[in-house]
Formats: C-alpha cells, sequence, structure tokens
C-alpha cells in the first residue's frame, strides 16, 4: 500500500446529498473530501487529513493544500487541530 493513491466515491443522503471522496490512502495519513449539497441548495466543501503521527511532512502538507486549491477551497480557509494525542486532523 505504500506510495499507493486510491480514489472511491460513496454517495449518501443525509441533510442534503453528501458525495464523500477518498483522495490519498496510505499507512500513514487519510486525505478525503464531501461536497453537500444542502436541502435548500446551499453547496458546502471540506477537505481534510488525518494522519497516525504527530506531525504531517511538509510534502505531505503541500500536497493537501493543492487538492483543496484544486477544489476552489482558498488557503486562509485552512483550521488546523492539531495535538490530538498521537494524531493531526486538519479541516478546510
Amino acid at each position: 500500500m505504500r506510495g499507493c493513491t486510491y480514489v472511491s466515491l460513496l454517495s449518501l443522503t443525509d441533510a442534503g446529498q453528501n458525495k464523500v471522496r477518498i483522495l490519498q490512502l496510505s499507512l500513514t495519513h487519510i486525505v478525503g473530501y464531501v461536497h453537500n449539497v444542502a436541502e435548500d441548495g446551499k453547496e458546502t466543501d471540506l477537505v481534510g487529513i488525518i494522519g497516525k503521527r504527530d506531525k504531517i511532512s511538509d510534502r505531505r502538507y503541500q500536497k493537501f493544500k493543492k487538492e483543496a486549491t484544486d477544489r476552489g477551497i482558498p488557503e486562509e480557509n485552512i483550521v488546523n487541530f492539531t495535538d490530538n494525542g498521537n494524531e493531526i486532523t486538519l479541516f478546510f
């Protein structure tokens, strides 16, 4: 599995329509994307990374930011939740 990227699509309905994609999957991290269209038509995008270790490498972080900007999410919308025990979670 090391060095591989897997892409899958899951669509479910809960408070509108949600599309969930796993963009990157490795032994150390997962990058995912959610696109929600609420019942009133409002659209929301979220890109997140969950890491197994205390730190995410600069290279992984840059790839994560590219995934977000490729989906039209501005870099200034980054919220960084760190020091959650043995993992780091970053969400836009």
